[in-house]
């Protein structure tokens, strides 16, 4: 794991489940509800979400739909 991680889930307790990724329909859905509550600004942060196929085409969507889109990343 990363030395900045503060995930709960790579705890050495390993107290919290591991799931799958969420498809793109999924995020898309997620964000709608988020945006039914008035979220407006989203950050992406690792792991590495650049490393994520589909991250790029989402925060561009996101952009395109209006929101303020944050990426962190560690850039090796």
């Amino acid at each position: 794991t990363c030395l900045f991680c503060s995930c709960p889930w790579f705890s050495p307790r390993g107290d919290f489940e591991v799931r799958p990724e969420l498809t793109i329909p999924e995020w898309k859905s997620l964000i709608g509800i988020l945006c039914e509550q008035g979220v407006t600004n989203l950050a992406f942060t690792g792991g590495e979400p650049l490393l994520q196929k589909a991250s790029v085409p989402l925060m561009k969507t996101l952009c395109d739909d209006g929101f303020t889109v944050l990426l962190e990343t560690a850039v090796r």
